[in-house]
């Protein structure tokens, strides 16, 4: 709910500035920094396409296309980026991630970019909600095993000692 908070609806991912050269996260949880600059919590540069995104005016917004506008004019253009293959991407804790080498990355088009200002990308996983569902199914299954067990015990006596019975 906060101004600036971003969601990313579309593929890619937000660069970033460190000291260690441009990194990429898809979490949009970022802050203004004293400077005005929009920054991540850790306090790491959301790089524009035009460099660091500085917020220097009261009323800003950001456009659903990446467009940052301070008091009705365009300051500047979040950078987003996406890579040949993101599953190569190198994990850094802290929703940050590196590219290798060899990898470059590919700046999204504008008119594929979807944002959303106010809202945060979440886990599309509860993992309370999981873990029950996943009790319940093994409950199940060990009752549906009982019931397999007592059935074939059942047909066992049935064709070994019915036919005694009748002798």
């Amino acid at each position: 709910g906060r101004d600036t908070d971003v969601a990313l609806l579309s593929r890619g991912f937000f660069a970033l500035q460190t000291p260690q050269g441009e990194r990429y996260t898809r979490g949009g949880s970022f802050a203004l920094n004293e400077q005005k600059e929009l920054t991540t919590p850790a306090g790491l540069k959301v790089l524009g396409t035009g460099g660091p995104i500085v917020i220097g005016g009261e009323d800003f917004s950001i456009e659903n296309d990446g467009r940052v506008l301070v008091d009705g004019a365009v300051v500047g253009q979040i950078k987003v980026v996406d890579f040949a293959d993101p599953t190569r991407l190198e994990h850094l804790g802290s929703n940050m991630l590196k590219a290798p080498e060899a990898m470059e990355p590919q700046p999204v088009p504008a008119t594929e970019v979807a944002l959303a200002q106010g809202h945060l990308e979440g886990s599309n996983v509860n993992p309370i909600d999981t873990l029950v569902a996943m009790i319940a199914a093994q409950r199940a299954f060990e009752i549906q095993s009982k019931v397999m067990t007592t059935e074939d015990d059942m047909l066992s006596k049935a064709v070994n000692n019915l036919p005694r019975v009748g002798s």
